[in-house]
């Protein structure tokens, strides 16, 4: 993956590019619960920022759906509402999508809707967030389904999306925008 980054830094001719059913997007899901990603997958990070840093590449496909890269960068100013959900993006994606988000200044609601992306994918979005002009992120039905011995129970996965809510809630004052809280609708309770 850090070859095929460095190619992106000098290629300005390719406009799509289908990386599907490649090692790159065949992670151990038992390496997920890294407590450092940057660095356990620095290609895959590597490479999503190349593809950020790339002006004429338009689509990626990587082991879903196809990700619109102008898009998620926010250079088509009409795009205010990108729906990602049902395309089986995972991990990888979530890298990809997190890196080209992050100076979006035009969307302001994404949906990753019932994928696969799991807690770890979900946290590489939220750190990368725009929250000026984000309104609405809708990450529902992504706990990545692990088929492992010594797969994370219910109550780990329930205890990795309170950390990602918790993170969520420290960007969001960081930034001086409502919480998550904020989100719930009156009269909800726990």
């Amino acid at each position: 993956a850090l070859g095929l980054a460095a190619a992106f830094n000098n290629n300005q001719s390719i406009t799509s590019i289908d990386l599907s059913r490649n090692p790159l997007c065949e992670i151990d899901a038992t390496a997920l619960a890294s407590k450092e990603p940057e660095k356990d997958f620095q290609g895959v990070y590597a490479l999503a920022e190349a593809v950020r840093c790339n002006q004429s590449l338009q689509t990626i496909v990587l082991e879903g759906g196809v990700l619109p890269v102008h898009q998620l960068k926010g250079l088509n100013a009409k795009t205010k509402m990108l729906d990602l959900s049902r395309q089986n993006l995972t991990f990888v994606s979530s890298v990809f999508i997190g890196a080209l988000i992050r100076e979006n200044a035009t969307i302001t609601e994404l949906n990753l809707n019932s994928n696969d992306t799991g807690p770890d994918g979900m946290i590489a979005v939220v750190n990368q967030l725009n929250a000026t002009t984000l309104k609405t992120l809708d990450i529902g039905n992504n706990v990545r389904q692990l088929e492992v011995k010594g797969a994370m129970t219910k109550d780990a996965v329930a205890g990795r999306i309170r950390r990602l809510l918790a993170m969520a809630d420290k960007k969001a004052e960081v930034d001086g925008v409502p919480g998550t809280e904020s989100a719930v609708p009156i009269g909800v309770e726990e």
